[in-house]
């Protein structure tokens, strides 16, 4: 058991990988738990860093300055949006119940069609020979005309279900339009959003990236300005050799670090 604001785990035997420690930051490894804060939406882009890493950096230097507290003037609308959006989510009309059972009744009432044509033929038969004459032909035709008023009954009720589900499937169609221009200005608002944030910290973050340890401005000196300049809780993974100590790496970043 390792505990403190900087754990070196970089001799311990067998050794442990990058993977594993976030997983376990996360909560998803079974065998292997980090107790601490829960991770940001910055912690998304930095919280492994490695030499072969990559950054998103404007999506990153946004999540930076949220994770300060700041915001952008296109919050508010952004948010109204997507509580409209939410409103539309609705799940999608399915009329392939409705026009089966439509076809099915239809199909029955064709063959009970033809039932009461032999029916009433039989019946007419019987009329013009009085000696063979029963109450059952009479009674039989009599039963499957009841049968065909309900099946044409049956039948409108299904044409009547069908065509709801069509006018609801036709509704649905105007709101997916609806969603769809929603969801397009909530982009356009998140890019602004995003823009805004970048050009306010830029400066800040182009001074940090300058005095980040080591001579290269890559990926990894770009995450490593990044959990400087952001407030992030959860312990940051290190893998890249830029600090002398485990503790040198979390003094200057200010955060819980692992180093490995």
């Amino acid at each position: 058991m390792w505990r403190g604001r900087a754990i070196d785990l970089s001799g311990v035997t067998p050794p442990f990988d990058g993977a594993q420690i976030i997983d376990a930051i996360a909560g998803t490894r079974e065998k292997l738990r980090v107790v601490c804060e829960e991770p940001c939406e910055l912690y998304a882009h930095v919280g492994r860093i490695e030499p072969e890493m990559t950054v998103q950096r404007s999506t990153a230097l946004a999540a930076a300055a949220r994770s300060r507290g700041w915001s952008a003037p296109q919050d508010e609308e952004y948010s109204r949006i997507q509580d409209r959006i939410e409103e539309l989510s609705i799940a999608g009309i399915d009329t392939d119940d409705a026009r089966r059972r439509l076809a099915e009744t239809t199909d029955e009432i064709e063959r009970q069609r033809e039932r009461v044509a032999r029916l009433q033929g039989e019946v007419k038969a019987l009329r013009q020979r009085p000696e063979q004459q029963t109450s059952e032909p009479y009674q039989e035709l009599k039963r499957a005309i009841q049968k065909l008023s309900e099946l044409e009954t049956e039948r409108a009720a299904a044409e009547q279900t069908l065509e709801r589900a069509r006018e609801r499937q036709r509704r649905l169609h105007d709101r997916y339009d609806e969603r769809l221009a929603l969801e397009d200005r909530a982009a356009n608002l998140a890019r602004a959003a995003r823009r805004h944030l970048c050009d306010r910290l830029h400066d800040e973050f182009t001074r940090t990236v300058e005095s980040v340890p080591g001579a290269d401005d890559g990926p990894v000196a770009t995450a490593l300005a990044l959990v400087r300049l952001g407030e992030i809780s959860a312990p940051i993974v290190l893998e890249c050799g830029r600090f002398d100590t485990v503790q040198t790496a979390a003094d200057w970043l200010n955060v819980p670090v692992i180093g490995l």
